[in-house]
């Protein structure tokens, strides 16, 4: 079982790639690969990315509520939902298609100190490892309680886990309502019991707009529908450049659909029903919440064993 995998975080300034694409090409096809299919031994699930951060350690983002119980919710219960979690996601290089699954311990995790959840936001970070050199290149070497694995009876899919670097990200502040975005994820409630319409092993893409931003509780409001299974999920905005350019940042991660509640009156006599429908406007964690958390519970990264010929 291996404890360390080749990782290509989608450095573009280390690439020398400007963060824009053509605007003829209206998602540049590496970003697609951004979302990570997360799932606890229980069978719930929900969505994620990878993020690298400033000092070299990489983390997975994603939704509180899939990893830890809410006391005012559920029955009083409190920590992990589970010990175990599963993220898929694909990698990077063409024509790969096998995706890449890494295991967490997330007892181990936590009582390492690498699991951290968010006192007031549905968010969770958990560093994976961090990055060291070696003679082939980069490498993530993983802490104890993550391990790459594969399926009963097949190989370890070979190829580069995929996430966002520092520079590729937006602020709150600089957020613009208006702009275009794209949501990534798994929303795996879609669709009707054996009648499967979609393959639920990869990601959906849904677009949308920033409708708002909601500067007291500093949440950003989307144009854009979410479901169960999105949650976790990133969000990228698409910001025009100019006539042909047009600039891709990660803004926040999907938090919650907003619903909106239907009550039934009569004229003379109210009927007593409601239903709780979704409105089709959906709340996101803004990256400020991401970063400040990873800088408060950040880690030594791991020393360079060898240095790049």
């Amino acid at each position: 079982m291996r404890n360390s995998i080749s990782i290509l975080f989608l450095f573009l300034l280390w690439l020398g790639i400007p963060s824009f694409a053509q605007a003829d090409r209206v998602l540049p096809q590496e970003h697609i690969k951004y979302p990570v299919s997360v799932t606890l031994e229980d069978g719930q699930n929900a969505s994620g990315f990878y993020l690298m951060d400033g000092k070299g350690s990489a983390w997975f983002i994603s939704a509180k509520h899939l990893f830890f119980w809410d006391p005012a919710k559920e029955e009083g219960r409190t920590g992990l939902k589970g010990g175990r979690a599963l993220l898929s996601s694909y990698p990077q290089e063409e024509g790969l298609e096998t995706p890449i699954l890494i295991r967490l311990d997330l007892n181990v995790l936590q009582a390492a100190g690498h699991l951290h959840a968010h006192e007031t936001r549905d968010l969770t970070v958990i560093q994976l490892g961090g990055v060291k050199m070696t003679p082939r290149g980069k490498s993530l070497e993983f802490y104890d309680g993550v391990d790459r694995v594969a399926r009963a009876g097949e190989p370890a899919a070979e190829g580069s886990l995929v996430g966002a670097s520092e520079e590729v990200i937006k602020r709150y502040a600089d957020v613009a309502v208006g702009n275009d975005v794209f949501i990534f994820g798994y929303p795996t409630s879609l669709g009707i019991e054996n009648y499967p319409q979609i393959d639920y092993e990869r990601p959906l893409l849904r677009k949308g707009v920033i409708a708002g931003k909601n500067n007291k509780k500093r949440t950003i409001i989307l144009d854009c529908p979410v479901f169960y299974g999105n949650s976790g999920g990133p969000v990228i905005e698409a910001e025009n450049m100019g006539i042909t350019t047009t600039a891709f940042h990660i803004i926040g991660m999907v938090s919650e659909f907003i619903p909106f509640d239907d009550k039934w009156y009569g004229l003379k006599h109210p009927f007593g029903m409601r239903e709780i429908e979704n409105s089709g406007y959906s709340v996101v964690v803004p990256m400020d919440d991401i970063l400040d958390l990873i800088e408060k519970n950040q880690e030594p990264v791991l020393k360079q064993e060898a240095e790049v010929p």
